[in-house]
């Protein structure tokens, strides 16, 4: 069956997780649920709350997974929050529990998706670039070879280098070019 918070099918693993939602409460779910939007957005998840809860690990863990994929999911095929309310329904969770995850993914959702959308495909970009040539002679011809050699610097730290020559150095620049175009055409088309 197709449902629209996750884009399709229910995984499996989800659905078999749902028993956990069972023994919890509405204030520990609203717990959890603040906890899985705090670690979406920041990146950051405390493990702490597992004590304070009163939840075993195994639990805690279970029920932070289905819901980090049902917020994010709903998130990232911006589903509204009324939809998602009566998918969740369908698929067996109490309803004070369904209008609890749908309340938090109505007023979590926009800046999910700025967070999803900020770090999804997305790649370090170059920081610097140093280029130079090199003159060698061939020892087989006795012929001056020009190498080229680049040098690029990405905003993560890593540093990458490689030796061309001019026909590799024009191939990959229009490479570069042609990725460069999809690339601003596939983000136009998320905008």
């Amino acid at each position: 069956m197709f449902f629209n918070f996750c884009g399709g099918d229910v995984p499996d693993w989800v659905l078999s997780q749902f028993y956990a939602f069972d023994s919890i409460s509405s204030e520990v779910l609203g717990a959890l649920l603040r906890e899985t939007v705090r670690a979406l957005v920041k990146k950051d998840l405390k493990h702490s709350l597992q004590e304070k809860l009163e939840l075993d690990r195994t639990q805690f863990k279970s029920i932070l997974a289905v819901l980090h994929f049902i917020i994010s999911s709903a998130a990232r095929y911006n589903v509204k929050a009324d939809v998602l309310q009566t998918e969740l329904l369908q698929l067996g969770l109490q309803q004070q529990q369904c209008a609890l995850i749908a309340e938090t993914h109505a007023t979590a959702c926009e800046s999910i998706r700025e967070t999803l959308q900020a770090t999804m495909m997305r790649l370090p970009s170059v920081a610097s670039v140093i280029t130079h040539v090199d003159e060698m002679a061939d020892l087989a011809t006795g012929d001056v070879v020009k190498e080229g050699a680049v040098h690029l610097s990405r905003t993560d730290g890593e540093r990458i280098s490689f030796k061309t020559d001019a026909s590799q150095l024009a191939s990959i620049v229009g490479d570069l070019k042609g990725a460069l175009e999809s690339m601003q055409d596939l983000e136009s088309l998320t905008q």
